[in-house]
C-alpha cells in the first residue's frame, strides 16, 4: 500500500514552508552592470597574470595560469570533448581556474562553456532534496527508509512508493542512496517528507530560478518544476531523483558546493582581483546561511563517500588520485543532453573534506566515443591544484 497519508502531507507543504535562512544569495549582491566574460580565456601575459578586457580597460584576474594551462592541455590531450571545469578557493570564492574543451562556437555555444546553463543537472539535483530533508525532516544521514524495486528507475506504476518495513533486503540510509545515486530513494523521500514545494524553495535558495552572487554577467540557471496538481506522482519523483527540467551551469555547481564548503554560507565568486573593499561585491559578505551547519557537515561526509565507495570512485582509483581519493568528496550525475547531444557526465565536490579548501565542478558530454567523464576531469583538477601547492612551497617557501 501507498503511504496516502505521507503523500498528501507531502504535497499540502507546497503552499508553505517556514525557514529562518535567507531565500536568495543573489538579491544580496551588486545589482549593477557586470562585465561580460567572453568567449575563451585568455592566455597569461609577460608577467604571468591572465587579463580579461571589461569596462575599457584590462583588469587582472584570479585565475592561477599554471592550474589553467595543465587543465587546457589535459583536454587537448583527450580529444577536447565538449566539457568545462571550474576551480574556486573556498576562503576568498576566487575563481582559480575556468578550462573548457570544444569551442563553444562548434557546438553552438554562445559563452564559455563553464557558463552555460543548458547542461542536464541530473543527480547533482540530488543535493536539493538531502539538504531539504535533513533541515526540514530533520533526517539524519543513517536515516533508513524502506525500499523495494531498485535504485534505478522511478517507476510509473510506483512500486518505489509502497510501504516496506525496511528489512535487510529492503531498506536504505540517506548516506548510502547519495554515495550511490539512488534515483527511487529520493523521489520517495520527496513526497513522503518534503513535497514539491519545500523543494523548490530550497533549490531556489540554492540559486535556480534566482541567480547567483558573481562579479560578472551569468545567466541563472532554469528549473521548471511539476505542478502537482497536473502531474502524476512518478513525475514528481522523477523531479526529485534528478530527471526534471532542471538545467545548470559548471559556474553554479562550484558554487552550489562553495556554499557547503563554507557550512552553508554563501559568498560571491569573483575572477577579478582588483577589487576595492568599498564593492559591493565585497561588501556582501555577511550573507545568512542557506541552510544548518552541522547538515552541511553531515553532507560533506556523504560526498566522501561518493569518492571512496560510490558513483565516482572508480575514476579516483588511478595511482595519481589515490591519496585524493581519502580526502576529496563530491556528487556525480549522469544524463543525456539535448544541447549540445550526447551523454552529460557530472562531477561537483570539495577538498579536503573535513576543512575544504578548493572546490571543483566539472562536466563532459560524451557522444558515441566515450574518453573521459566529468569525474575524470575532476579528479585532474584535485591532482593539479595539490601539484601547484607543492610547486610554491617548494620555490617560494609558501604555504
Amino acid at each position: 500500500m501507498f503511504n496516502i497519508k505521507g503523500i498528501l502531507f507531502s504535497f499540502l507543504s507546497i503552499f508553505w514552508i517556514v525557514s529562518p535562512f535567507s531565500s536568495s544569495y543573489a538579491e544580496t549582491t551588486a545589482s549593477e552592470e557586470k562585465p561580460a566574460l567572453p568567449l575563451f580565456v585568455p592566455k597569461q601575459d609577460p608577467l604571468g597574470v591572465i587579463r580579461f578586457k571589461a569596462g575599457g580597460k584590462e583588469r587582472p584576474s584570479t585565475i592561477i595560469p599554471y592550474i589553467q594551462s595543465s587543465l587546457n592541455s589535459y583536454l587537448r590531450r583527450h580529444g577536447n570533448p565538449v566539457s568545462a571545469i571550474v576551480m574556486v578557493d573556498v576562503e576568498s570564492g576566487h575563481i582559480i581556474a575556468m578550462a573548457q574543451g570544444r569551442d563553444p562556437g562548434k557546438w553552438g555555444g554562445q559563452t564559455h562553456t563553464a557558463l552555460y546553463e543548458g547542461f542536464p543537472a541530473a543527480s547533482i539535483f540530488k543535493v536539493v532534496p538531502t539538504i531539504a530533508a535533513m533541515d526540514v525532516a530533520q533526517l539524519e544521514p543513517n536515516t533508513v527508509i524502506g525500499l523495494t524495486g531498485g535504485c534505478a528507475k522511478v517507476h510509473p506504476r510506483g512500486w518505489w512508493l509502497r510501504d516496506v518495513k525496511p528489512t535487510r533486503l529492503h531498506k536504505m540510509s540517506l548516506s548510502r542512496a547519495f554515495a550511490n545515486s539512488c534515483n527511487s530513494f529520493f523521489a520517495k523521500l520527496t513526497l513522503q517528507y518534503l513535497g514539491v514545494g519545500v523543494l523548490n524553495n530550497y533549490a531556489k535558495k540554492l540559486g535556480w530560478n534566482e541567480g547567483i552572487g558573481a562579479d560578472f554577467q551569468l545567466n541563472s540557471s532554469p528549473m521548471n518544476p511539476p505542478k502537482p496538481a497536473r502531474s502524476a506522482i512518478h513525475t514528481v519523483g522523477r523531479y526529485a531523483a534528478g530527471f526534471g527540467m532542471v538545467g545548470l551551469s559548471p559556474i553554479h555547481a562550484a558554487w552550489i558546493n562553495l556554499v557547503i564548503a563554507r557550512d552553508g554560507v554563501p559568498l560571491a565568486l569573483k575572477i577579478f582581483s582588483d577589487h576595492d573593499q568599498k564593492d559591493p561585491i565585497e561588501t556582501a559578505k555577511n550573507a545568512k546561511p542557506i541552510f544548518h551547519q552541522e547538515n552541511a557537515m553531515s553532507l560533506r561526509r556523504m560526498m566522501q563517500k561518493t569518492v571512496r565507495s560510490g558513483t565516482a570512485s572508480s575514476a579516483f582509483r588511478s595511482w595519481k588520485y589515490r591519496k585524493i581519493k581519502r580526502t576529496a568528496g563530491g556528487k556525480t550525475g549522469t544524463l543525456n543532453s539535448q544541447a549540445p547531444k550526447g551523454l552529460a557526465t557530472w562531477f561537483a565536490g570539495l577538498m579536503p573534506v573535513t576543512d575544504p579548501k578548493v572546490v571543483v565542478s566539472a562536466v563532459v558530454v560524451n557522444g558515441d566515443r566515450w574518453v573521459i567523464k566529468g569525474s575524470h576531469l575532476a579528479a585532474e583538477g584535485f591532482r593539479l591544484w595539490e601539484e601547484y601547492l607543492r610547486k610554491k612551497q617548494r620555490y617560494y617557501g609558501l604555504r
